[in-house]
């Protein structure tokens, strides 16, 4: 399944209420990025030293490109 750039970022901060609290935003401007699929450019920055400062990497590729939707790990014993 294939997810926007916008829902990839959101994703790995932890949904919309933990990205807009990481980044000091409202959560209706958050789903907003999520609506229309994209992160105004002007804000790619912030979250760039927002993830780094979490252990993770973003990269301007990412707020631009369609991306995979990332799976959950199966736990020992559950059905694939």
């Amino acid at each position: 399944m294939k997810i926007s750039a916008a829902e990839y970022v959101i994703d790995l901060f932890g949904g919309l209420t933990a990205t807009a609290n990481i980044l000091g935003k409202p959560v209706t401007t958050v789903q907003g990025w999520k609506d229309r699929g994209r992160i105004p450019t002007d804000h790619w920055p912030e979250i760039i030293k927002a993830a780094d400062k979490r252990g993770k990497t973003l990269g301007v590729e990412d707020f631009i490109k369609t991306h995979r939707k990332r799976t959950a790990p199966k736990k020992e014993g559950e059905a694939a």
